[in-house]
């Protein structure tokens, strides 16, 4: 119903697509006709390439912008302002720490043993073993998966204790997370030192026990001014390490 509507926005450059603009609009002509008129169609349409053949080619309505050469060097000095301002601070080096400063920074991510210890794979294995019974009496026994009991999934909070030259700098205990508490413990903790070789022993657990740790971590590391050095723990291979 608004086909002769866009068609004509679309030779005006007002509705997508349009007709591109150096096409010469004086060689383009717009009739509508009903199937009844052929004959005033076809009138027209000879008059119009009689028009075509006894006149030039027409003059665009929107003529192209040519770039003159003189503009050459001023805009390629313009542009390389911004691209020799970029090669120059790419390779700047900027610390966010005084010089006279070095950071150790403790960071991970650690799931911590469950509340009440359940082995699901055991459980599984036996609620297949049920299964499998219950359909040997018959073939009409739904599928169906008991709650896992006491097993809950709550996990203890991760414990974390790091001395640095034997003097105590951190103590804290890392909640689970998750609605259920299930969910990994995150810990970012950073320590500032002054430059030089310092002593870092941490030790973590993650099992609710008071008086021992299952994981530590004991070296002698060189800080230098400036810089950070970031601990990180590998819950696969249940170990810490520094991070490249």
């Amino acid at each position: 119903r608004e086909g002769n509507k866009w068609l004509f926005s679309r030779l005006l450059a007002e509705r997508n697509p349009v007709l591109k603009r150096h096409i010469d609009r004086t060689r383009i002509r717009v009739y509508f006709f009903s199937m009844l008129q052929k004959a005033e169609f076809f009138s027209e349409l000879n008059a119009f390439l009689g028009e075509l053949k006894g006149k030039k080619e027409g003059v665009p309505i929107y003529k192209r912008l040519e770039f003159k050469k003189s503009f050459a060097i001023p805009a390629a000095a313009i542009l390389s302002i911004p691209a020799v301002l970029i090669f120059i601070f790419s390779n700047f080096t900027y610390s966010f720490f005084e010089k006279e400063e070095s950071f150790f920074r403790l960071s991970l991510k650690h799931q911590g043993q469950r509340l009440i210890p359940c082995d699901d794979k055991a459980f599984i294995r036996e609620q297949a073993e049920r299964y499998k019974k219950l359909l040997e009496e018959t073939n009409k026994v739904p599928m169906q998966l008991i709650k896992m009991g006491d097993c809950s999934r709550e996990r203890h909070p991760v414990y974390i204790e790091a001395r640095i030259d034997g003097e105590l700098k951190l103590v804290k205990s890392y909640r689970p997370t998750g609605i259920k508490k299930d969910g990994p413990s995150f810990a970012f903790e950073r320590i500032s030192l002054p430059p030089g070789q310092h002593e870092i022993d941490i030790r973590m657990r993650d099992s609710g026990e008071k008086d021992s740790f299952e994981y530590t971590y004991k070296e002698k590391i060189k800080f230098e001014s400036g810089k950070m050095i970031p601990l990180d723990f590998d819950s696969a291979s249940k170990s810490f390490y520094i991070r490249k």
